[in-house]
């Protein structure tokens, strides 16, 4: 330092020196803590990226089965790749990277190859989408050897290589062949088969045996999973039929095979042969039928409870209904089967014991039936019957049994006459109608939309133009964040415009809509028809609010239709509905909409010109939407009609009980989530009427 600066510091006091260097050591210290900081980072990073390639690795090489469908290139190992469930097919994964003699070899199993699928031009493609999943094209049993596949059955390994050898495709390249060589000589391995999914269909497993494999065959176990999850493992590779073979017993196999879940009876290779399994019925088929042996307790099903007994403790049938069944009618008890499923009481009886429910639950005065009165809902399909025979009969139980209204039925995929008629079987006296909404296919409706509109829809649910769409496809609703199926964004497209003029409905002035999961719980004591038509209703409802709709658009569509909008929707202390308009600095309305599943309707005054093209306006931007909700469209026209006639149900002294969603009413949760439970620790105990027409039909949660 020069001398006036050192002079200086001669002239400072202690105290000040002290500071001096107290902030030296601060800035030193300063400086070393973002040093450390720094280093923390990038060691943090570092690690991050190591992970990620590890990982990378692990996955490619471990579960060749998923790389090989997910990613264009997949890294696995000779043992792996003889050992997954994968078989490399030469229209799939034809260029095996590395030496031939190297990769055939079995001396050195963990040489790790490359797998390249070259069924695409990859430089066509841009990077997002080589990592697209390529839909697999299924191919039968009988193509496996011109395909390049080969078919190990398992009962005769010298004729499986023999078949090998003659039916080996010259066109495999060789490092392929070596691969299948040294996989077929290894006695060890199961059945292999090509891989086929699709995972846009719900799927039934049978196996392709309805017969023999059923639920008590699926349900088998070898005590640490059963055969069902077995299959369905398999099949996130392999189409049913493969899967069913991997994991099925053959007829003379021993039962001590712990790699094979499930019994030969879901062997598609000897199954559709077997003869149709004995139906329980305890001797007694006349009145131990279908439904007698599906009646339950809290637990379980009679029949449940009659197989556990024939399988657990080798039980004989007849012995086992005995153990099962009541001594008494409506006796009560633990037992799940009814005395019409007792040998000892069936054999004698004429027909099943009857509650006689003549003098049940009769309204006082009587119900009045009115004209032009219709009860309608919807499905996607005929396999939801079970849930709409359940639906409809305990509505009977709960009303229509007193005023027998016209049942409608509308279903997007067509029902035969035989199941209409077994429907009908569940509704009492009610004339039943199942009306197809549209065309009877998903093509059908595509053809009718320009190609802008099939181009839009193809992007919302992330498909290429020209692959085929089926209503379990999820899409997205234009840019909003809802996500559902097709067949679900059909039906609010649907109940928001086209049923208000449907043929099937065009002889009615007055709807109510219920949705085939809404469960009545008890007997009805005030009729909601007499209620709605006496004091002249446009819409009345279970609850409200049913959801909330916030978008600026919808003020332009309510302008355009009646020359202003409705910002805002409430209800007054005596159950009515009114709105408050929107002010002119307003531009986005927030509607609560009335709950849609269960409301009255008077058909007339949605069909006006004036509310029908409002209700057009909310599906004519893009096909398949639930953006503007059904339950808008049943809310809003009816408050520009007259809010008045709005009405909430329970505060006009009419409680429904509908057990929906885990709701009563939507307003309260019900004690018993499940419907099923509810039915059998309560409903049959304390709903005479219920139990005496649906007991035995009860299969839905509610």
């Amino acid at each position: 330092p020069s001398l006036p600066a050192f002079n200086y510091l001669l002239t400072l006091s202690d105290a000040d020196m002290r500071n001096i260097v107290r902030m030296g050591k601060s800035s030193i210290l300063k400086y070393i803590l973002r040093l450390i900081i720094a280093i923390w980072i990038i060691t943090f990073m570092f690690l991050i990226q190591l992970i990620h390639v590890n990982h990378n690795s692990r996955t490619s090489s471990s579960s060749s089965s998923s790389s090989l469908d997910k990613n264009p290139e997949a890294f696995v190992t000779i043992s792996e790749l003889v050992e997954s469930d994968v078989h490399v097919s030469v229209h799939e994964m034809t260029d095996i990277i590395e030496t031939a003699d190297t990769h055939g070899s079995k001396t050195d199993p963990n040489k790790h190859i490359t797998i390249r699928d070259t069924t695409k031009d990859a430089s066509s493609q841009s990077p997002s989408q080589n990592n697209l999943k390529r839909p697999k094209v299924e191919r039968s049993v009988d193509n496996y050897y011109d395909d390049g596949y080969q078919v190990h059955t398992g009962d005769d390994d010298d004729d499986d290589k023999k078949g090998m050898e003659k039916k080996s495709d010259p066109n495999v390249p060789a490092v392929v062949q070596k691969i299948r060589e040294a996989y077929y000589n290894d006695d060890s391995n199961d059945d292999i088969v090509p891989v086929v999914v699709d995972p846009n269909k719900p799927v039934v497993i049978d196996c392709g045996c309805p017969i023999s494999c059923d639920e008590e065959a699926l349900r088998t176990t070898n005590g640490s999973r059963t055969c069902r999850n077995q299959i369905k493992n398999l099949m996130k590779s392999h189409t049913q039929e493969q899967a069913c073979r991997m994991a099925s017993l053959q007829e003379a196999d021993e039962k001590s095979n712990t790699k094979k879940t499930c019994p030969a009876a879901c062997n598609p290779l000897t199954c559709k042969t077997r003869k149709k399994k004995k139906e329980i019925d305890c001797g007694c088929p006349h009145v131990c039928d279908h439904r007698a042996i599906h009646k339950r307790t809290a637990k379980l099903t009679c029949e449940q409870r009659i197989k556990f007994l024939m399988r657990k403790h080798n039980t004989p049938e007849i012995e086992a209904c005995s153990q099962a069944s009541e001594d008494e009618p409506f006796q009560d008890t633990t037992k799940p089967c009814e005395v019409e499923c007792n040998p000892k009481l069936c054999k004698t009886m004429k027909e099943k014991p009857k509650i006689d429910i003549s003098n049940v639950d009769i309204p006082n005065p009587p119900f009045q039936r009115y004209e032009d009165v219709v009860i309608v809902t919807k499905v996607l399909w005929p396999k939801d019957i079970g849930i709409l025979k359940q639906m409809f009969c305990l509505l009977n139980a709960a009303y229509n049994r007193f005023v027998h209204y016209d049942l409608v039925v509308f279903t997007t995929m067509p029902w035969t006459q035989e199941q209409i008629d077994d429907l009908q079987l569940f509704v009492g006296d009610a004339n039943l109608t199942v009306a197809l909404e549209g065309p009877p296919t998903l093509e059908g409706h595509l053809v009718n939309m320009t190609r802008d509109e099939r181009s839009f829809l193809y992007k919302r649910c992330n498909v290429t133009e020209g692959e085929a769409l089926s209503w379990f496809h999820l899409c997205r609703d234009g840019d909003s964040h809802l996500v559902n199926n097709l067949g679900y964004c059909w039906q609010s497209e649907f109940r928001s415009y086209h049923i208000w003029t449907h043929e099937a409905l065009r002889k009615y002035k007055y709807m109510m809509w219920i949705d085939s999961d809404a469960m009545c719980t008890k007997t009805w004591d005030v009729d909601p028809m007499k209620i709605f038509i006496e004091n002249n209703l446009n819409l009345m409802f279970d609850k409200w609010p049913g959801g909330i709709t916030r978008l600026e658009e919808l003020k332009g569509k309510m302008e355009d239709a009646y020359g202003r909008g409705i910002c805002r929707v409430s209800m007054d202390d005596k159950g009515v509905l009114f709105p408050d308009y929107c002010r002119e600095d307003q531009t986005k309305p927030s509607i609560r909409q009335v709950y849609g599943f269960h409301h009255i309707t008077r058909l007339d005054m949605y069909r006006n010109e004036t509310h029908l093209n409002f209700l057009k306006s909310l599906v004519t931007k893009f096909k398949f939407q639930r953006q503007f909700d059904d339950q808008l469209a049943v809310t809003l026209p009816a408050l520009f009609e007259d809010p008045s006639k709005c009405w909430d149900m329970q505060s006009h002294g009419f409680v429904p009980g509908l057990h929906h969603n885990t709701f009563i009413d939507g307003k309260k949760r019900a004690k018993y989530l499940s419907y099923l439970n509810f039915w059998s620790q309560e409903g049959k105990q304390n709903w005479t009427a219920g139990r005496a027409l649906c007991d035995g039909l009860i299969v839905s949660l509610g």
